[in-house]
């Protein structure tokens, strides 16, 4: 090859340099994990034999309707070290090393135990995950989990908030002045910028519509453990929940919707520049004037909430609590509580 035509040569260091930032940049398009895993933080069980793994959830390990809790898993490997995932303590191993079969519950990649919010999807079962390893059949864990019902569950119920108002109209800007006469014998002043115009004013948030009426029913079902089973409707739909009297509690709330946000003012037009002359530039023209903001809508307003209780759940009145109010947040009628016999609503 003629030398005119030769590769030009790069140095050792420099090449280096350059393998180094091209891993680099391979390393960032696989992800921040792929980088803590090279560099020792985080790690996966591909190719470590394993003796035993165990699984758990924190606190007492149940999840209620609705809920959402993240599994720790630590693994004893056939050597004696134990490897916990990351977030169990100090362990690093990432949960995507593990697989999940789940029953009644589902479980993500990052090991996200969620069980539906419908009770009637757990009711009397008892959510199962199984775990194996990546690649490794053997060993497996099997965790049942509890499902709770001690906890403070709430319902909310709004009614449609208002439209948001029209943003207004920019102002046209003023248009430039005329030029004036440059002839040395004869000079000008160049014309003055005409003016911008005003920009128009947004338009009002429209009011936010009625809260809705809530009809809710409450029943005890006897048992070992009594719980309550819970009913609201509203605007044609209900929604069911099971609460546990010992620690469960229920907050419903029934709100007017929220009044539409104002328009935008439209902005003032920009004063034109002045015409350049001989004898000195035009006047710029003045600014248009701002249009005001359209003013918030009011909050609709509020509507009804009415409890049936049945005589055997009277006593767990208090684990309920109702707040039924205007868009605005002002109070609206007091809750109607009767007490008639109450079967199960399902």
């Amino acid at each position: 090859m003629p030398d005119h035509l030769a590769r030009p040569s790069i140095p050792c260091r420099s090449r280096i340099a350059l393998v180094g930032l091209l891993a680099f940049a391979t390393l960032a398009l696989g992800g921040c994990e792929s980088i803590m895993v090279m560099t020792g933080a985080r790690m996966r069980l591909d190719g470590v034999p394993l003796q035993a793994i165990a699984a758990s959830m924190p606190g007492n390990g149940g999840i209620a309707p609705g809920g959402k809790a993240t599994l720790s898993v630590v693994a004893t490997t056939t050597d004696g070290r134990t490897l916990a995932t990351v977030g169990t303590g100090d362990g690093k191993v990432l949960l995507d090393s593990y697989r999940f079969d789940a029953s009644v519950v589902k479980v993500n990649a990052d090991g996200v135990v969620t069980l539906p919010v419908d009770p009637h999807l757990s009711e009397g079962q008892t959510p199962h995950v199984r775990i194996t390893a990546i690649g490794q059949p053997a060993p497996v864990a099997d965790l049942d989990i509890p499902v709770r019902y001690d906890v403070a569950f709430a319902g909310s119920y709004r009614g449609p908030d208002g439209l948001d108002g029209m943003s207004g109209f920019d102002g046209m800007a003023g248009s430039t002045g005329s030029m004036g006469s440059f002839d040395p014998d004869n000079p000008s002043v160049g014309g003055n910028g005409g003016n911008g115009t005003d920009g128009t004013n947004g338009s009002d948030g429209g009011a936010g519509g009625r809260g809705p009426d809530v009809h809710v029913a409450i029943a005890l079902v006897a048992g070992a453990h009594p719980l309550l089973h819970v009913r609201a409707s509203a605007s044609g739909k209900d929604q069911d929940f099971i609460v546990d009297p010992d620690g469960g509690s229920l907050t419903v709330t029934a709100s007017g919707g929220y009044g539409g946000r104002g328009g935008r003012g439209g902005s003032g037009g920009a004063g034109g520049p002045g015409g350049s002359g001989g004898s000195g530039a035009g006047s710029p023209g003045m600014p248009g004037s701002d249009g005001l903001g359209g003013r918030d809508g009011p909050g609709g307003p509020a509507g009804t909430i009415t409890v049936a209780i049945d005589p055997a759940a009277a006593p767990y009145l208090d684990r309920f609590h109702f707040k039924n109010q205007t868009g605005n947040g002002r109070p609206g009628p007091a809750p109607v509580v009767t007490t008639v016999p109450v079967p199960s609503p399902w």
